[in-house]
């Protein structure tokens, strides 16, 4: 076996690496150990395929990953190999064979998770933290969040945020402050806001995130 085809097989080897059947890690750590991101250029899903097909021990790893997710983001992957968004599962993708199934699941379900393509996070312009992405936390994740947090209850909301979003403690707790302590009003310095959704308070420059569906 090449470099390149340990290097792949240690990506493919995430699934694993990432379950209690296996290191127990969590999915970012390894996608680290594996430098997912830094190699990410230099192949697709075609490049995998030919290692899943000598290690068929490999479909069954991400069948069961998938079936182990428990956050409402990124692609599942089912035992006849058809694969989808989480956030739609009215709609699935079906491939030539289930082990080029298992090869595209990856990739996007990798690069989802990598954030590879996607809008990166923002940034508060008062106290300088970079948000992460959260375009993908269902309305529902982010109602039971807001409420949690405006009833005091910031550990059980930054467990919420963390199962939904896979954040690291550092990324939750930064989403988590900036959302409002009450619908319409700024989390900083308490002034009335126009802004539903995110934006910035005119008065003290605070990035805002109003998700005022949670009451």
């Amino acid at each position: 076996m090449n470099d390149r085809e340990s290097r792949f097989l240690k990506i493919l080897g995430i699934a694993l690496e990432s379950s209690s059947r296996g290191a127990g890690l969590s999915l970012r750590d390894a996608m680290e150990e594996a430098r997912y991101a830094e190699l990410r250029e230099g192949f697709d899903a075609a490049d995998l395929m030919p290692l899943i097909h000598v290690r068929p021990e490999l479909v069954d790893q991400w069948v069961r990953y998938s079936e182990d997710k428990r956050t409402s983001g990124g692609w599942y992957l089912t035992r006849d190999g058809r694969v989808g968004q989480v956030s739609d599962l009215e709609r699935s993708l079906r491939f030539g064979s289930v082990e080029q199934a298992v090869a595209e699941y990856v990739i996007r379900e990798l690069d989802f998770w990598a954030r590879i393509g996607r809008e990166e996070g923002l940034t508060c312009s008062r106290c300088g933290s970079e948000l992460p992405d959260f375009a993908e936390l269902q309305d529902p994740v982010r109602t039971l969040a807001a409420r949690l947090w405006r009833d005091g209850a910031t550990p059980s909301a930054i467990r919420v945020l963390r199962s939904q979003g896979d954040y690291t403690l550092r990324e939750a707790k930064a989403l988590l402050y900036h959302v409002t302590r009450e619908p319409g009003t700024c989390h900083s310095c308490r002034r009335p806001i126009a802004t539903t959704g995110v934006g910035t308070c005119p008065n003290c420059s605070a990035l805002v995130i109003d998700w005022s569906g949670a009451t």
